[in-house]
């Protein structure tokens, strides 16, 4: 009888483990390259356009699967391994949908910012799918595990494979780097990723953070530039000095730049009207639909992400332990109070550590906030900052300088046409199809919204006593599916800022980096405190430019900080909220113990003798503790967290006494619930 004759290639790769894993590591990177291009082409489109990069993806999944020679269940810890690069690509693929910046490593540190928003971006039904998918993924790998037959452990063939693949895979990098097929350097993330691919960039980010140490760092390089950049310096005028508001407008564009682009009406008339009248221009900032908490870090500290590591946030790294000169800091020297507003939870990107070491004294969040209505997608409409921002700016007799972060012209926006209802702004021209005309109405309507409370908060401010300057400015595009010819001013990478006040300020356009907009500031006030400010306002036209940038930023937050001169800045005793809940006495009624007080908000909980109870908030001043009503004496103090559960503040205890009150004058409180 004549045997079923063997394929060459299916016998080669039985005799030859090594070649196996070589086989499914090229089929694993051409996943997926696919996976994050969207195309079933992606792959052998990298391949065909950058075969280094094509490679050295495959050189890091072939030393990774290589692990699993050194296991009895060598076939389970291959599928473990392949399993794990698949879920990344699939991850990846899922996130461009959401937003333009590819899955970087320091997006697993970002986890606990990230459950609170995939409501926004889940339905249910969606988030049951997901949760189904990973479960029955883990099954399956367990049920393997068990049902895998064990063999032996080759040590000699796992060595010689891994020395092999790590001597490859160091070549493909030098010679990739050498030839410029391969790149160290990522100022733009998504072209990056592009152009090297997931594999490579990925990896990338996985060891690159921080900043690394400048060749020229040295004692002398840093006296030479610091002799610089303060040879010019002047001292302020102390009498100028007018409260300085930051707005960081969530997603904020002119839509008027999208080439044919007809809307039903002028989503943003009052950013566009003082675009004509004050002094603005366009702004570069980190990236392009997402990365919010970068733009922020550029413009507060002054500093540029583009010598951090690839997809770095710097609040998610050094920032998490490092005190580092700020806006705050240099405004604090000339007798400003610093304030942050968000009307969103305090603790997204860690904001409520972060603020500390960024030198601001109080940061409300949406937790310390009233009246706070939501858009359909459930992201804070941005009507209640306008109360935030006065108050903080009513809280002391100093000037102030108050950092307002929006959010509601926050993503996701694909909906279906009429998914929403009515829309205030549509598209009556420049995209035929209706689902995506009705992506970009609900957009045009968010920022509708945004632009609303900058005109209430600019007329709220018009009259004030008090000189004030406003600076508005948007922290990305949106994510929108644009492409840099859809256009017609600017690139993808720039949005656009203003500068207003309520006293006369001469008009002067100039274009802009994110990490240059608050030195520009202060040179119109007649400002110049700071060693990264005088480096902009003294320096920018220097050829050193950008290296001396580099060495301040790393001499700051990594070197020897000689630019400090001895005087380093010190994390602040941040205050959570303008007017911290705090109770001021309790009392029973019907419906059980009334806890009265100030400062309280639906995201307040009582703590009663340190258990959490369930809490019905009624108004600012008063909270319901239902059905309970203590027979003796109990410790209450007000527990403020946010949807993620994690501790922002807590009050001071009050201990309460059955059938007493507090014996001082009680304040005018209400004490019936509002209907």
């Amino acid at each position: 009888m004549k045997t079923r004759e063997q394929f060459p290639l299916r016998t080669l790769l039985r005799q030859h483990e090594g070649l196996r894993l070589a086989a499914l590591a090229f089929l694993l990177e051409l996943a997926l390259e696919s996976l994050h291009r969207h195309s079933f082409l992606g792959g052998a489109l990298l391949l065909a356009e950058n075969p280094t990069a094509f490679v050295f993806g495959g050189a890091v999944i072939l030393l990774t699967l290589s692990l699993s020679l050194f296991f009895r269940r060598k076939a389970f810890v291959r599928q473990l391994i392949a399993v794990l690069w698949l879920a990344m690509g699939i991850i990846d693929c899922i996130t461009l949908f959401f937003r333009t910046t590819p899955l970087a490593a320091i997006d697993f540190l970002l986890l606990d910012s990230v459950w609170t928003a995939l409501p926004t971006y889940l339905t249910p039904w969606q988030t049951v799918l997901v949760v189904i998918a990973i479960v029955g993924a883990v099954a399956t790998l367990v049920w393997a595990g068990i049902h895998c037959p064990k063999g032996t452990r080759d040590w000699r063939k796992g060595l010689a494979i891994l020395l092999m693949g790590g001597l490859f895979l160091a070549s493909v990098t030098l010679g990739g780097l050498y030839t410029g097929k391969l790149s160290g350097e990522f100022p733009n993330l998504p072209d990056a990723y592009r152009d090297y691919g997931f594999t490579y960039c990925f990896s990338v980010s996985c060891v690159s953070l921080g900043i690394d140490e400048p060749e020229d760092y040295s004692e002398e390089t840093m006296e030479e530039i610091l002799a610089a950049i303060h040879a010019d310096s002047a001292e302020p005028d102390p009498l100028n000095k007018p409260n300085v508001i930051f707005v960081q407008l969530e997603s904020v564009m002119d839509v008027g730049r999208i080439r044919d682009l007809v809307p039903s009406e002028d989503p943003t008339p009052t950013l566009n009207a003082l675009r004509e009248s004050c002094s603005a221009g366009l702004l570069t900032v980190p990236s392009i639909g997402a990365g919010t908490a970068n733009t922020e870090f550029e413009v507060i500290t002054g500093m540029s992400c583009e010598y951090f590591g690839a997809g770095e946030y710097p609040y998610k790294t050094v920032l998490q332990d490092t005190a580092c000169e700020s806006l705050c800091y240099n405004l604090r020297e000339l007798g400003y109070a610093c304030h942050a507003v968000h009307n969103h939870y305090g603790s997204f990107y860690d904001r409520n550590q972060v603020f500390s070491n960024l030198g601001f004294d109080t940061f409300t969040s949406v937790e310390y906030m009233q009246n706070v209505e939501q858009t359909p997608r459930g992201w804070a409409t941005d009507a209640c900052l306008t109360d935030a921002v006065l108050a903080a700016l009513d809280s002391t007799r100093r000037r102030d300088f108050v950092y307002t972060i929006t959010v509601q012209g926050h993503g996701k926006y694909d909906a279906v046409d009429g998914e929403l209802g009515p829309l205030p702004v549509t598209v009556k021209s420049g995209i035929e199809d209706a689902d995506a005309a009705y992506t970009m109405g609900y957009y045009m309507s968010l920022i509708q919204g945004t632009d609303r409370f900058v005109s209430d908060l600019l007329t709220a401010l018009e009259d004030r006593a008090e000189p004030t300057v406003v600076v508005l400015f948007g922290d990305h595009l949106p994510k929108l599916d644009l492409e840099e010819n859809d256009l017609n001013r600017g690139t993808l990478l720039q949005s656009e800022y203003v500068i207003w006040s309520n006293f006369s300020l001469p008009k002067q356009d100039r274009d802009l980096e994110a990490y240059q907009l608050s030195a520009r500031v202060l040179e119109l006030l007649g400002m110049e405190n700071g060693v990264i400010t005088k480096l902009h306002q003294n320096y920018s036209q220097s050829s050193r430019y950008q290296e001396a940038l580099e060495l301040l930023e790393y001499d700051l937050l990594y070197g020897e900080r000689e630019a400090y001169l001895g005087h380093l800045p010190a994390p602040t005793d941040l205050q959570m909220g303008i007017t911290p809940p705090r109770i001021h006495y309790a009392m029973e009624s019907a419906e059980g113990l009334l806890v009265l007080g100030e400062g309280f908000t639906h995201w307040s909980t009582v703590m009663l003798d340190g258990d959490e109870r369930e809490t019905r908030w009624v108004n600012a001043h008063v909270l319901l503790l239902p059905e309970v009503h203590p027979e003796d004496a109990c410790e209450l103090a007000i527990r403020q967290a946010g949807k993620d559960r994690l501790l922002l503040s807590e009050s001071g205890a009050y201990v309460y006494q059955p059938g007493e009150t507090s014996g001082t004058v009680l304040p005018d409180i209400p004490l019936l619930p509002e209907d």
